[in-house]
């Protein structure tokens, strides 16, 4: 089985040029061909060097083209000389590692059913120093609507490729990123595999997009193009811009047949704080109804003023009922098409929240949503939940600030997480309905949302978060008795069931990287790391 790849060039400064080719003819995998199509470069130098590397080597083929047409025609020209049942994309002034072919060719060997790989990657600057590794989630829907995060390295089955007719022209700086689109709307999606090892090092210097999303702003237009064509295709009523930071974003509108919202509220007791998120839902007009219930037996007694308000039912737990059961039980009774369930403590930063949050929850194929939940000092408290072997789960970006990228843009992107929390989580009610609600037969209390949302997936729905609909948590840290609840018997109880029923998921979460810290999940470096072979 031959790898073609496909290197297109235009008036290549010589050294990089050279050092690219040379870094596939030092492929610890020899099958392979290079592909290279000059787009007519006015300098002569560069056809005198890719004439040496086709003399000495068969394995490298070049097509002189006569008239310059662009990376998108280049690339093209390039395809048409493949002959590989795989194609892998490399720009002429990158490098690939060694080992890249090795790795990708062990993949294709063990998944026959593979039709697209992407692995991680690294910026080098012209000294060759490298920086900034990009250590990527698993295939991750929402975030590729929201950023190329195939980019480098992509392997595309070759047949498919040829089938959607290669790259297009007008998409220029986007081209790679339009191509994906529309190779992914030919395949399923269980036929992307990520490899999480750094297979490709991406020049960066002052014209490349390396350096800066800036560096070609016409990329930025293109891209915008590429994402709203294919949502066009694929029937989504989404509508994509340039978010003006560090990617794109789609919104969808709200569907006019919405009957409305019933917001769950869990509350501790705090009569003040419970008063003060009443008026703020009351303002509200998606909102149908407001229902109340305690998080423990006896959160509140006096309850003579929210009896008195309009709208707003209060439950109490029955005789031995469990919490989940309260839960189900709330949930079933609830009126509107959203189960909107929060914390009292829980307040919308802005107007634009709520519907954000609501617009992704409706979409057929999104279960769970969540938004980002901020500390009073404006840091992250949660931005989606990560997967642990030990806690089950823990908050995404804790303590980042709130206004900072994130690791590679990711706290700016709407993206897909395996879980979010129940202290900000809007859902379907058919679809809570659907998977059983709340596991109220192994689950006492604790991880019932990680469960949910994890039970949702198996039934074919993501779990989104969004930054967009940001909320402030007026409580700044845990209570006593929270921290007092890790040690009892029900908690301990309940992260041994998750353990034995997620356990696999747990160890590796798809929406983290293995190359990242493990202890924290804090989307730091690994220490010592991962080894890339």
């Amino acid at each position: 089985m031959i790898i073609s790849i496909l290197l297109p060039v235009y008036n290549t400064e010589v050294q990089w040029i050279r050092s690219a080719i040379d870094s596939v003819v030092s492929s610890s995998d020899p099958c392979w061909e290079l592909c290279i199509a000059d787009d007519a470069s006015t300098h002569e130098s560069v056809r005198k060097v890719l004439q040496h590397y086709v003399d000495t080597d068969t394995r490298i083929k070049v097509c002189f083209r006569e008239i310059n047409g662009h990376i998108s025609e280049a690339s093209n020209s390039a395809l048409e000389m493949a002959t590989g049942d795989w194609i892998v994309l490399m720009d002429h002034d990158d490098i690939l590692p060694p080992n890249t072919l090795e790795e990708v060719r062990k993949v294709i060997c063990e998944n026959p059913e593979v039709r697209l790989i992407y692995s991680d990657e690294v910026k080098i600057d012209e000294e060759l120093k490298s920086y900034d590794p990009y250590f990527k989630s698993s295939w991750n829907r929402d975030l590729f609507n929201s950023h190329n995060m195939i980019s480098h390295l992509g392997v595309y089955h070759a047949s498919t490729l040829k089938k959607i007719g290669g790259f297009r022209k007008g998409l220029e700086g986007s081209q790679d990123y339009d191509m994906a689109l529309r190779f992914i709307e030919e395949i399923n999606e269980k036929q992307i595999h990520h490899i999480p090892k750094v297979l490709y090092h991406w020049r960066s210097h002052s014209e490349s997009t390396a350096s800066t999303g800036q560096a070609k702003p016409y990329a930025v237009v293109a891209g915008e193009r590429a994402i709203n064509d294919h949502l066009q295709r694929t029937g989504s009523r989404g509508r994509c811009t340039y978010d003006g930071v560090s990617g794109y974003r789609v919104r969808y509108p709200l569907p006019q047949n919405l009957v409305g919202i019933s917001a769950i509220i869990r509350t501790n007791g705090n009569q003040r704080a419970l008063l003060k998120c009443l008026e703020r839902l009351r303002s509200i007009k998606e909102t149908l109804e407001i229902l109340v219930l305690p998080v423990t037996p006896g959160a509140f007694d006096d309850i003579g003023k929210l009896k008195q308000a309009d709208g707003v039912a209060v439950f109490q737990p029955k005789e031995n009922e469990s919490y989940p059961s309260l839960l189900n039980r709330v949930a079933d009774r609830a009126a509107g098409d959203v189960l909107y369930f929060l914390h009292d403590h829980l307040e919308e930063m802005d107007e634009e929240a709520l519907p954000e949050i609501i617009s992704h929850a409706v979409r057929p194929d999104i279960g769970a949503v969540g938004g980002m939940i901020l500390y009073p000092d404006g840091r992250v408290r949660q931005a989606g939940r990560l997967l642990d072997p030990y806690r089950i789960s823990c908050p995404s970006f804790h303590h980042w600030p709130g206004k900072s990228w994130g690791y590679s843009g990711r706290l700016t992107l709407i993206q897909n997480y395996s879980a979010v929390s129940m202290d900000c989580m809007v859902i379907e009610k058919r679809k809570f309905l659907e998977v059983g609600g709340f596991d109220k037969v192994h689950l006492k209390s604790n991880h019932l949302d990680v469960d949910l949302c994890l039970r949702l997936k198996d039934a074919g729905y993501r779990t989104l978060w969004t930054p967009y609909a940001k909320f402030t948590d007026s409580i700044s840290r845990f209570a006593p008795s929270k921290i007092l609840g890790r040690f009892s018997s029900d908690y301990r109880k309940d992260c041994e069931w998750m353990q034995n029923r997620w356990g696999s998921l747990l160890k590796n979460d798809p929406a983290y990287n293995p190359n990242l810290n493990q202890k924290k999940r804090d989307f730091n470096y690994r220490w010592p790391p991962r080894e890339n072979g």
